[in-house]
């Protein structure tokens, strides 16, 4: 059996990220220009969506098997991940809310029509009891995974 060194593995690691990170980059922004500028109905795109969700799923049931932490549960953390689950509620409210107002604009009476700003509140609010719950889940799991981490090592 040959002997690697740890800086030869740590080399590959790097390389094997920098490889995921740029497959994951090309089918971010194929996603995304066959769904904003071409305009392509979602079986075009079917394939980018089952990979960079299947990748991440993998990633994170991976990590939580193992027992490593995902979520780090100092304050500071949690300050932290509140304000991605409020700015990831804001971007995806911001998406449907050019998707509704481009579909159905003939039915509003301006961007300020209270049809419409309603429909925004109402998108906000269930994006951001859906990420809280999805963050909440992960913290849970995540803490699951610590205490099996923790019951493996001391045996």
């Amino acid at each position: 059996m040959k002997i690697k060194d740890e800086r030869i593995v740590s080399a590959s690691r790097r390389i094997l990220n920098e490889t995921y990170l740029l497959v994951m980059t090309f089918a971010l922004v194929s996603l995304f220009s066959k769904y904003y500028f071409l305009k392509l109905p979602m079986s075009s795109y079917v394939t980018e969506l089952v990979m960079i969700g299947g990748s991440v799923l993998y990633i994170i049931v991976r990590q939580l098997t193992l027992g490593l932490e995902i979520i780090h549960s100092t304050h500071q953390a949690k300050l932290w991940w509140s304000l991605a689950a409020v700015g990831l509620s804001i971007l995806a409210t911001i998406i449907a809310g050019f998707q509704n107002y481009q579909q159905y604009h003939a039915k509003y009476q301006g961007v300020f029509d209270k049809h419409f700003l309603m429909a925004l509140v109402f998108l906000f609010a269930a994006n951001l009891l859906l990420t809280g719950v999805i963050i909440a889940t992960l913290y849970w799991l995540n803490r699951r995974g610590q205490a099996s981490f923790e019951r493996r090592i001391n045996r």
